[in-house]
């Protein structure tokens, strides 16, 4: 099934913007062994990372910063360096930023139910609450279970607004729904209220894919 991802962390995430800033890096492997001050200062951020580090290995092997040398430093830096990979993750950081304020104008007229459930070493936790937002960039502005090794906000199955989080335990998740109307008030429910607060909320999914040109959920026996 087509996953549509709003923002991630995960591995694939991590490794798709190093792997960029290595072509980036490449590209300019022979500018950078003829003028390294100038390109250094030129290149956009990551590239410069991938660049320096190059850079560093070849000068001190003693070797000549020959363009070829220089793509062979890049091609052999591991995706998993620390220092790349913080990198990584600061720029994917700004990227979600740039979802929350991408999100941000899709105001919310009522309340959102947030139905989650935690997987612990002990066993599962289901939650519901009902909670105000003013638009849907709020919601994804933070996470809502905290240690989470990996986090995604996607589009389900469902077309309801999903968060997924993993940690060493298992896996924790979030799904969010706008109520229909305000009746429902704003204090925390009982879980034997969902299949009520199903029938009573309506999913985010269009509106979100709306924004992004999102293909809708294929239908099938069963969604909401």
């Amino acid at each position: 099934m087509q996953q549509n991802i709003i923002w991630t962390n995960d591995t694939d995430q991590i490794d798709a913007i190093i792997d960029d800033w290595k072509q980036g890096a490449a590209h300019l492997a022979t500018a950078m062994a003829e003028n390294p001050k100038e390109t250094m200062a030129d290149a956009t951020y990551g590239v410069d990372v991938i660049l320096e580090k190059a850079w560093k290995y070849v000068v001190g092997e003693c070797e000549l910063p020959a363009p070829q040398r220089l793509v062979e430093a890049i091609e052999s830096i591991d995706e998993y360096d620390a220092n790349v990979r913080i990198a990584a993750d600061d720029l994917n950081t700004e990227y979600r930023a740039d979802e929350r304020d991408n999100l941000r104008h899709l105001e919310l007229a009522h309340p959102v139910i947030i139905l989650g459930k935690a997987g612990l070493w002990n066993g599962s936790r289901t939650i519901a609450s009902v909670v105000r937002f003013d638009n849907i960039g709020d919601i994804i502005s933070d996470s809502p279970w905290t240690g989470m090794e990996y986090e995604t906000w996607k589009i389900d199955g469902h077309d309801d607004l999903r968060y997924v989080g993993v940690h060493h335990d298992g896996v924790n998740t979030c799904t969010f729904r706008e109520l229909k109307t305000d009746g429902h008030g704003e204090k925390p429910i009982e879980e034997n209220d969902l299949r009520a607060l199903l029938r009573a909320s309506r999913p985010l999914g269009p509106l979100v894919r709306e924004v992004y040109g999102m293909p809708a959920p294929a239908k099938k026996h069963g969604n909401r």
